[in-house]
């Protein structure tokens, strides 16, 4: 790996460290938009990606 690359790895202690299995993201209060040519809706969104089976779960909290 490039020598500026190692360096930040070492500096920012991702070395030695267990890889990730999974993330979630979560976003609140979000326009979306069904249509253009209607009002977005506001949502709540949550997505979870996993990585050892690659698999992406989202749950999307609205009302309508």
């Amino acid at each position: 790996m490039p020598e500026p690359v190692r360096r930040y790895f070492e500096y920012s202690g991702h070395l030695g460290t267990p890889k990730m299995s999974y993330m979630k993201a979560t976003f609140k209060d979000v326009d979306f938009i069904l249509s253009p040519d209607k009002a977005p809706i506001r949502i709540d969104y949550t997505q979870y990606n996993f990585v050892r089976e690659p698999v992406r779960l989202a749950y999307i909290d609205t009302s309508m």
